[in-house]
């Protein structure tokens, strides 16, 4: 008793991880079983024994220590590691229940004299009284299902429940104090664990599982842990949670039969409902309605039911109109909530969390709450039978547009698409639709390449039944386009980003746009070819790219000669046929012509191609009757463009 007298003092200044306190601890208490040992005849009455010391010392550690020293001697007794009979469940629940005392009157001396202390101190007696029902839950969380007797089981898990429910409220506290208690539950938790993991080794001497460790606390989905925000004030959570505490434990205590009236009475003036409520702590509320119905099964629990689920809905969805939240959806939550509501009500709540993510252009979001409403009239519970919502056709399938226009919407974000989102929900809009589809792949083709871009756009075509044929072309155009950058600019943005730009590599630019023409029938490969040989004469970027603009003439080339085949050798349109193909081939032999001559000079040097020539006609049936000189000099001689 005197070891044990000296650990009380010791433990009495303990502070939150003082490893020293517990290793002055062993010896004071293995000193002190040793003597119950020499005092007692049989292992059961040692085990009575030292169970009822302990629990008496850890009693009257727990009502004056500031933090979990009782905890810590309850631990290095031993007394958790005994499984077997019920000494050791008495002096476990012997110490909760001082806890919970403790805390109960510290709150009410601190009704008594909020007058005469000051804030702060308010502040701390607050937080010692919340941690010591913190120690209450912990010490029964972990302990009572080992210990309990089976006859007990059922009173000492409500315990249990409540003290976990009083930790919640008092989580939380605003003026930091949820965080601090947050943090101290965190280092109980970790405390308690590394306590296990050594119990688990030391009992395994044979070192066959030695390599094992228990596994880690589950992690549910990441925002079931955002509760209601720290919204209550710390003094106001300490009263409200001890006064529910005491309610609940007078109605269990009781042996008489449970009066329902007695009991709504009760409920109605603890006013723990309304205070939570009104803070906008409907998470809380919703588990303490939980809780206190199913204990005293409050009359009005339906309509404070319907309410919480409509805040706890909304919130779910998104929704930062009551109380303190993160705005984060949670899909799971969500539909359980939307689906334990009325439809009227449901369909409300979820049309309200709509505008707002579409006013912002928030894509994922509007995918995500697309998806909810769909899941919600598709999916099924467990039993396999379907979600009530299943009926409603027409909302499913308008949630399903809604994600799929989400879908691209996201995608041509993505790609700097400027887009109207109106477009998508109108019929006969195909010309805008086939701008977007265009810009797109212009966008699209410097990031993902041309395979990529081609597979996306012919999806976009497909889905909204645009023109087959219009990917394949517009890659084409952009293929055969000059690059944004010159391979002249040294240390250039667009220069060290040129390995995502194939334009820069003809051979491979050359590969890609004949892919393109392979999916185009003869006429589209004629029409696309020559407009990207008009373009490209117009681009005074790369006039003296001979290179490109010989590649981009063969191309059409080869397509005139195609195309030679399948028309009649006479008539107008043979006629034009024969004149184009003049052109062309006019155009190739002077490129042939320039390049060899200007091979080795500098860049400034050489003559600018497209002055030679002039450009081709819009119409090739056509063409226009006015007529140039032209020379060696260009068609404008006044300007001595190369010599």
């Amino acid at each position: 008793s005197v070891d044990l007298l000296l650990s009380h003092i010791s433990l009495l200044e303990v502070e939150d991880e003082d490893i020293s306190v517990r290793d002055e601890l062993k010896p004071l208490v293995a000193t002190a079983k040793q003597w119950c040992a020499i005092l007692c005849d049989t292992p059961s009455r040692l085990s009575q024994v030292w169970s009822r010391a302990i629990g008496a010392v850890a009693s009257l550690v727990a009502e004056k220590s500031k933090n979990h020293a009782s905890l810590l001697l309850l631990e290095v007794s031993g007394l958790l590691e005994e499984h077997n009979g019920s000494s050791s469940f008495h002096a476990i629940m012997s110490v909760a229940l001082t806890l919970c005392a403790r805390a109960f009157s510290e709150a009410h001396n601190l009704s008594g004299s909020m007058s005469h202390i000051s804030q702060d101190a308010t502040n701390l007696t607050t937080l010692n009284s919340m941690k010591c029902i913190v120690q209450a839950s912990q010490l029964l969380r972990e302990n009572i299902l080992l210990h309990s007797p089976s006859c007990l089981l059922s009173p000492s898990l409500s315990l249990n429940n409540v003290t976990e429910l009083v930790c919640e409220i008092s989580i939380r506290s605003d003026v930091g104090i949820g965080e601090q208690l947050e943090r101290y539950i965190g280092m109980l938790q970790s405390s308690g664990r590394k306590y296990r993991q050594q119990v688990f080794s030391s009992c395994n001497k044979s070192g066959l599982l030695a390599d094992k460790r228990l596994p880690p606390t589950p992690n549910l989905h990441p925002t079931w842990y955002i509760g209601d925000g720290l919204l209550l004030q710390p003094l106001e959570a300490l009263f409200l949670s001890m006064s529910y505490y005491k309610m609940i434990l007078d109605i269990e205590s009781t042996s008489k039969p449970t009066d329902m009236g007695s009991n709504d009475a009760m409920m109605e003036k603890s006013e723990i409902m309304h205070s939570l409520e009104s803070r906008g702590a409907h998470a809380t509320s919703l588990r303490v309605l939980m809780h206190s119905t199913g204990l005293i099964m409050f009359p009005h629990s339906e309509n404070i039911l319907k309410q919480n689920n409509c805040v706890l809905a909304e919130r779910s969805l998104g929704g930062t109109e009551s109380g303190l939240t993160s705005g984060v959806i949670d899909g799971l939550m969500s539909v359980s909530f939307l689906l334990h509501l009325p439809k009227e009500m449901a369909f409300k709540i979820y049309q309200a969390a709509l505008p707002s993510a579409i006013g912002k252009r928030d894509y994922s979001r509007i995918l995500t709450l697309a998806s909810i409403g769909a899941h919600c009239g598709v999916g099924s519970f467990s039993s396999g039978e379907r979600f009530p919502w299943s009926k409603q056709r027409r909302f499913i399938d308008q949630c399903e547009h809604l994600s799929h226009n989400a879908t691209w919407w996201s995608i041509l974000s993505e790609h700097r698409v400027s887009f109207d989102q109106s477009i998508f929900s109108q019929s006969a809009v195909e010309q805008n639709m086939q701008g977007y589809c265009e810009a797109l792949v212009w966008n699209a083709a410097k990031k993902l390449g041309p395979r990529s871009t081609l597979i996306l756009a012919r999806r976009f075509t497909k889905e909204y039944g645009l023109v087959k044929y219009g990917p394949p072309s517009t890659l084409i155009e952009y293929l055969l386009s000059a690059p944004d950058g010159r391979p002249t600019d040294e240390g250039s943005e667009v220069q060290r980003n040129r390995m995502f730009d194939i334009r820069h590599d003809l051979v491979l630019t050359e590969a890609a746009v004949r892919e393109c023409l392979a999916l185009l029938p003869t006429l589209n490969r004629n029409v696309v070819l020559r407009k990207c040989v008009m373009n490209i004469e117009k681009d005074d970027g790369c006039a003296k790219d001979y290179d490109r603009h010989s590649m981009v003439l063969q191309l059409y080339r080869e397509c005139l000669n195609n195309l030679s085949g399948v028309m009649k050798k006479s008539g107008t349109r043979a006629k034009a046929h024969r004149e184009e193909t003049g052109r062309i081939e006019r155009r190739m032999d002077a490129l042939i012509i320039i390049s060899s001559i200007f091979e080795k000079y500098r860049s400034e040097m050489k003559p600018e191609y497209t002055k030679l020539f002039e450009p081709l006609p819009r119409d090739p049936l056509h063409p226009s009757q006015d007529e140039r000189n032209f020379s060696t000099l260009g068609f404008d001689t006044a300007e001595n463009v190369f010599d």
